[in-house]
C-alpha cells in the first residue's frame, strides 16, 4: 500500500470518528432518542449505509481493492438524499406517479456514477476518476436537501448563505461525504498503482520460470 493511500484512509477514519461529535441537527439529540426515532424509520436510511465502513478497512488490509471500490462507492450512493425516497417507493405500498418521479434523480446519478466507476476501473486513469468525483460533489450540492442552509429563529426559517450556519446544521453529514470520498480516492490510488507495477515488471526469462 502507499504512503499516499494509507495517508488518505488515516484521514478518513479520523473525519469518521469525529463526525459524530461534529455539530449537526442529528448530533443535536440524545442516544435515546436517536435510537427512538431509528426505531420508527425518521432518521433515514443513509446512516444505515456507514456499517459497511469497517468492512472497506478490511478490504483495504487485505488488498482487496477493486471490492473494496465498489463497497465504498455504494456507501457515496447512499450518502444522497435521493437514495432515502427511492427505498421509501420501493418499499410503499401505494407506488403513485410523484413517487415514481423523485426516484429519477437518484436512479440518474447511479447510472452515470457506475458508469465511470467502470471506466476508471478499466483505464485506471485519472481523468475518468475526477469526472466521477465531480459528479459525486456535484450531487451532494445539488440533491442533498436537508436544511443545511436555513437558519431557525424559533418557527421561522431563513435560508442563509453562511457557512458557518451550514456547518452547525450538516456538520456531520459534511463529515461522512468527506470520509467516504478519501477513502475512495484512496481505493483507486491502489488500483492504478497496480497497474503501473504490473507494466513496469520485466519478462521473465526461461530460466527464471523454472
Amino acid at each position: 500500500m502507499t504512503r499516499t493511500t494509507k495517508i488518505l484512509a488515516g484521514i478518513s477514519v479520523l473525519i469518521f470518528l469525529l463526525s459524530f461529535f461534529l455539530p449537526s441537527r442529528l448530533t443535536n439529540y440524545d442516544f435515546a432518542t436517536i435510537i427512538s426515532y431509528a426505531k420508527n424509520n425518521q432518521i433515514g436510511y443513509s446512516i444505515y449505509g456507514l456499517l459497511f465502513f469497517p468492512i472497506v478497512l478490511l478490504l483495504i488490509l487485505f488488498k482487496k481493492y477493486f471490492i473494496g471500490i465498489c463497497l465504498s462507492t455504494f456507501i457515496i450512493l447512499t450518502q444522497i438524499d435521493s437514495f432515502d425516497r427511492f427505498l421509501d417507493f420501493l418499499t410503499a405500498d401505494n407506488k403513485s406517479t410523484i413517487g415514481i418521479e423523485d426516484t429519477y434523480p437518484f436512479l440518474l446519478v447511479t447510472s452515470l456514477v457506475i458508469y465511470l466507476v467502470y471506466k476508471s476501473v478499466k483505464s485506471k486513469k485519472w481523468n475518468w476518476y475526477i469526472s466521477f468525483i465531480s459528479l459525486v460533489i456535484l450531487s451532494y450540492l445539488i440533491f442533498n436537501d436537508r436544511n443545511c442552509t436555513i437558519e431557525f429563529v424559533e418557527d421561522m426559517g431563513f435560508k442563509k448563505y453562511d457557512i458557518g450556519v451550514w456547518f452547525s446544521n450538516c456538520g456531520t453529514y459534511y463529515a461522512w461525504w468527506t470520509s467516504a470520498i478519501l477513502i475512495n480516492i484512496g481505493l483507486f490510488n491502489e488500483i492504478k498503482r497496480e497497474k503501473t507495477v504490473v507494466n513496469n515488471v520485466k519478462p521473465k526469462s526461461l530460466l527464471e520460470l523454472i
